[in-house]
């Protein structure tokens, strides 16, 4: 699981490209802010399917810090826009803390 959490992190310090591999033109500010939201859903569905692992392991370290990763990479998608995409990781961490019976400390 430590690897997966790794991963995902990973994935969101990409640095995003500066030229166009196709076009080989130099992408613009909003191009790469593009590129960099792509890479956190992507980085938020890998987490999902590490959490819905994780219940199976029952691990309360694992499945806590999983929990506080997945927060952390919401965080920026908190808006009325892209507030959906959170939705999912979110419901995947609130059933494995379900499942451990983790109370709040």
């Amino acid at each position: 699981m430590w690897t997966e959490y790794t991963k995902a992190e990973l994935l969101l310090r990409k640095p995003s490209a500066e030229v166009d591999a196709k076009t080989g033109m130099k992408l613009n500010t909003v191009q790469r802010q593009v590129e960099d939201f792509e890479r956190r859903i992507e980085a938020l569905k890998l987490m999902d399917r590490a959490m819905i692992a994780n219940k199976r392991l029952a691990d309360a370290d694992i499945i806590i810090e999983g929990c506080y990763t997945i927060w952390n990479m919401s965080l920026p998608l908190l808006k009325n826009s892209t507030r959906s995409h959170t939705y999912k990781p979110f419901m995947s961490a609130a059933q494995a803390l379900e499942t451990i019976e983790a109370n709040e400390n």
